[in-house]
């Protein structure tokens, strides 16, 4: 009995902890919860969405995923929580609504929102054993790295449950990777079944379903909200802080202060437009 609970050190504590995070974004919509690939990595992840999911609004039918909109990236290096690195700002849905970015003149970014598995194995310090921590992270692209997915989309018909291994080729390739090699299929049940205590929304949704969570997920900040975080850190423009082709520029500084990025600093999307 004591085996089942009891004992463990730090290493289950780690374990448990891993566990527990696993089904969640972390920190919610920010740089933390979102799937990226260091030039000349390798990724694995597998994805939850269904391709096929379709609503009809009005005369037409609309794809539910990639869920697109734009989105403010806002970093947010004084802030006092120095782990929140950068959140994510959805655009305004509404016509005429007040949105604090755009009235600080931060830039906007067009991107697609899908739901992955990072399964990802690593090698365990301790034992030397290779791992995975599966940890359900958000893919977001900008259209010429969808453009990337649309195409292995039309081959497979669907990315459902395809497992891929994903590399980024040069730090000018879409952050998200530019080169998708598939793996497998898995079936819904054997995913379930070998991470079975994951949360893998949305993977199993209705297509409406899917889309109240991704209106959930990604709906915009309260203006108050808005507000609150610009008054209190004088966040920084982070989709600014990079030129089209690719190289990294001086973030202009806002009130307060603020930096830039140095050209080493994977933790700042580099845009392939």
């Amino acid at each position: 009995m004591a085996g089942e609970w009891f004992g463990g050190g730090f290493k289950r504590a780690r374990e448990v902890k891993e566990a527990q995070e696993s089904g969640s974004f972390e920190f919610g919509n920010t740089e933390k919860s979102r799937f990226w690939v260091r030039v000349g990595d390798e990724r694995q992840l597998v994805f939850l969405d269904d391709f096929e999911w379709k609503l009809v609004r009005g005369d037409a039918e609309t794809m539910v995923v990639p869920c697109c909109h734009y989105e403010y990236k806002i970093d947010l290096a004084n802030h006092p929580e120095s782990w929140k690195n950068c959140i994510y700002i959805t655009g305004s849905t509404t016509a005429g609504a007040r949105c604090v970015p755009a009235e600080r003149g931060f830039s906007r970014v067009y991107v697609g929102t899908m739901t992955v598995l990072d399964i990802t194995p690593f090698k365990d310090k301790e034992s030397g054993e290779e791992r995975v921590v599966p940890r359900k992270r958000l893919l977001v692209g900008v259209p010429s790295a969808l453009s990337i997915l649309e195409a292995k989309m039309n081959k497979k018909g669907n990315l459902k449950l395809w497992q891929y291994s994903v590399t980024r080729h040069e730090k000018r390739s879409p952050r998200i990777g530019n080169d998708f090699e598939a793996v497998k299929q898995w079936t819904e049940e054997d995913l379930r079944k070998e991470f079975q205590n994951v949360n893998l929304d949305p993977l199993g949704f209705t297509a409406e379903q899917a889309y109240t969570f991704y209106e959930d997920l990604l709906k915009p900040l309260d203006v108050d909200q808005q507000e609150k975080l610009f008054n209190s850190c004088a966040p920084t423009d982070g989709w600014r802080a990079f030129k089209k082709d690719g190289k990294p520029a001086r973030a202009p500084v806002a009130a307060g202060g603020g930096g830039a990025p140095s050209d080493d600093d994977e933790s700042d999307d580099v845009i392939s437009y």
